[in-house]
């Protein structure tokens, strides 16, 4: 019954910004509602950013090195990250849902080449190139700054074994697939043009791990599975929303609970992961 008269209100509310002196009247009210919201988004956006800045200074030290997990050691050029949080990746424990499968896919050290869609600032390209030195690592990005990010993470870590690239398209995959490959995949709501149907019969020798977003596209997941089950045997990982319990108790034993919060939190969409490995 509410819904039903809110939705009545909000009818009776547009018909009423048919007519101009309506629009005149509730143009200032409407525009301080949106300047208040955006304030309140960049008020807590920055109290975000400076607790990020508290946390590395008093409780990292300032340690640019990885931590824990598949990419322990790997060292960070500077306090940045591309289009996710940086202290999850320097306490090791960013995207620790897939690091079971990760080390998996990493015990023998056999590909030959690995392809990371979507490379941002480098952790995982950088970490799978030093994880699995006799593969070449090709990093693909839209975002030249991210590359050149990349470029000094390589460096940085002494990893010779990456090739950096730029847009990937479909196309590109029977160029770059060739004897024993590993594909990671994050590209934000492209993968499901990305990994086509024509495209999965040219894969169907490859691991492949795929971050999806089905708050871009819908069912992206469910779409990837069912095209990826005809070569692979598929499973799908759900994000886990608290990790608290992750953190080094030995770094975070007396900190504030905000402060802990802020260490561990990646995201505030429900991604999922698709992991895929060749049925033959």
């Amino acid at each position: 019954m509410e819904s039903g008269i809110l939705s009545n209100t909000r009818k009776l509310f547009y018909k009423m910004m048919y007519f101009s002196p309506m629009r005149a009247l509730f143009a200032l009210p409407i525009a301080f509602g949106s300047m208040l919201k955006k304030e309140r988004y960049r008020f807590f956006m920055d109290r975000h950013r400076e607790n990020e800045q508290k946390v590395f200074n008093t409780i990292l030290k300032k340690n640019l090195v990885v931590q824990n997990g598949p990419f322990k050691g790997l060292k960070y050029v500077d306090f940045v990250s591309f289009t996710s949080t940086i202290l999850p990746k320097l306490l090791g424990i960013y995207e620790s849902e897939i690091y079971p499968d990760i080390e998996d896919l990493l015990k023998d050290e056999s590909y030959n080449q690995i392809l990371n869609i979507g490379s941002a600032d480098g952790y995982y390209a950088i970490g799978l190139a030093q994880r699995c030195p006799k593969a070449t690592v090709y990093c693909f990005d839209v975002n030249p700054q991210s590359l050149k990010f990349v470029r000094k993470m390589a460096d940085l870590n002494g990893t010779e074994n990456v090739e950096l690239k730029g847009l990937f398209t479909d196309e590109h995959f029977k160029d770059y697939l060739k004897g024993k490959s590993l594909i990671v995949c994050d590209v934000d709501g492209y993968e499901d043009d990305l990994f086509n149907e024509d495209v999965i019969p040219i894969m169907q020798y490859s691991d492949i791990i795929i971050e999806t977003h089905d708050y871009v596209v819908a069912h992206t997941t469910q779409m990837l599975v069912d095209r990826l089950a005809k070569t692979h045997n598929v499973k799908v990982i759900s994000y886990k929303q608290n990790k608290l319990d992750e953190l080094p108790s030995d770094l975070f034993a007396s900190a504030p609970i905000i402060l802990k919060k802020v260490a561990c939190s990646e995201r505030i969409v429900d991604n999922k992961w698709i992991i895929a490995t060749p049925k033959k």
